[in-house]
């Protein structure tokens, strides 16, 4: 296997900002597995029991929109 290659694992980091709310997940990140990169989503939880533990979703990596700049139309040019 050469370098290039993407490697099966998963890579977590933590998603609390200022403004997290109990909706968002606290851990995110990628789930490499047979090539194909997925999204992961973790939560905590605690069971009825009292129990702590992780809940999480795994979807299809989305590519992200690239924002374009946004025009400052009093800085362009005016043709007079």
């Amino acid at each position: 296997m050469n370098d290039t290659q993407i490697k099966d694992g998963i890579t977590l980091f933590d998603n609390r900002k200022e403004g997290h709310t109990e909706r968002q997940p606290v851990m995110k990140g990628i789930v490499r597995l047979d090539g194909a990169e997925l999204e992961v989503a973790l939560w905590p939880k605690v069971s009825a029991k009292g129990t702590k533990y992780w809940s999480g979703t795994i979807a299809p990596k989305q590519e992200r929109m690239k924002r374009e700049p946004k025009r400052d139309e009093f800085n362009e040019r005016i043709p007079f």
